[in-house]
């Protein structure tokens, strides 16, 4: 078995939970990790990109563990694939137009180029920073924490 680095958690079955806020057990975004027979890692990430009414975008992508940190390549057709949903119902094409362009733009800086994930631990949780093509974008940060998939966390916009 290859070195899971900062993945080990969720090899034991843990999803990691961006942003989380432990009083209303909710997080930003939950990525859950999985591995195939040949070891490449897919991260399926589902994001709560606006609060009233419930936006959620759900993306997957492959990641791969380099020198301790977790590194994708952000992809146009990661968007395009995206399912957008509204209070947990999926959003036709057309009503998803003006979310995907939202989405389209924040993930510009990251199209075509490497982002990697470093994991800091801290306390019961864990910060993040990102890189994109080698350079820190410690405005980028965030904080994670590890959780059970039946602890009960649910997804919330800021």
């Amino acid at each position: 078995m290859a070195d899971d680095g900062p993945l080990a958690p969720a090899r034991e079955g843990k999803i990691e939970c961006d942003v989380p806020n432990a009083d209303n057990k909710t997080c930003l975004a939950f990525s859950r990790y999985a591995w195939d027979a040949n070891g490449t890692i897919t991260n399926v990430t589902e994001i709560a990109f606006a609060a009233t009414p419930l936006v959620t975008i759900k993306m997957a992508d492959t990641v791969t563990i380099e020198d301790g940190k977790v590194c994708g390549i952000g992809k146009q057709e990661d968007i395009a694939d995206a399912i957008i949903s509204k209070d947990g119902v999926p959003m036709s094409a057309e009503d998803s137009v003006p979310t995907r362009q939202r989405l389209a733009g924040l993930m510009s800086p990251q199209i075509g180029r490497k982002v990697c994930a470093d994991y800091s631990p801290y306390g019961n949780q864990v910060s993040v920073e990102d890189f994109i093509d080698g350079i820190p974008h410690p405005e980028m940060s965030y904080s994670v924490k590890w959780i059970d998939p039946d602890e009960g966390y649910t997804l919330a916009a800021p």
